[in-house]
């Protein structure tokens, strides 16, 4: 048996009609979590949404061009530069570039590649299942992802 819960949610700026399909083990679950805790269902299952919600707004940030523009302006202030002398595209825009090429290449979205970023700093990276493809473009693509993980970090901070 499901039973679909639905709250309306506030959290930060946004506000939004929240729908889950939860299956018994779930309900269970929370029932066991309300028990313990001396709180009623609909309190824990508020408290987990919202929690859910303040990651889905960033997931939503995270996943479109805008977080790219936003990482190129972050190596930018690094020291990396955004275009070579002849005005080529540089590091900055390379980088962009490369974790673009990672999401299409794992068949991803880039807040998807965000929210993975610690499974593929591994993969793509030495000893890894992908590291013929971290080192392409002189490591470019491992690299990327290591300073699109220092980003993600910096902004969270």
């Amino acid at each position: 048996m499901q039973r679909i819960m639905k709250l309306n949610l506030e959290p930060e700026t946004i506000r939004t009609n929240v729908s889950f399909r939860l299956d018994n083990k779930v309900i269970e679950f929370i029932k066991e979590l309300a028990k313990d805790n001396d709180a009623s269902e609909s309190k824990i299952m508020e408290h987990i949404i919202k929690d859910f919600m303040k990651r889905f707004v960033s997931i939503n940030y995270w996943a479109n061009d805008d977080i790219l523009k936003e990482f190129e302006k972050y190596l930018e202030s690094k020291g990396y530069s955004r275009l070579t002398s002849s005005g080529l595209p540089s590091t900055a825009v390379q980088y962009a570039g490369w974790i673009k090429r990672v999401a299409t290449i794992e068949k991803m979205t880039i807040g998807e590649v965000i929210l993975n970023l610690d499974k593929f700093v591994v993969d793509y990276g030495i000893g890894g299942i992908k590291e013929t493809e971290g080192k392409q473009g002189h490591k470019s693509v491992i690299n990327a992802l290591r300073r699109i993980k220092e980003f993600i970090k910096s902004s969270n901070t």
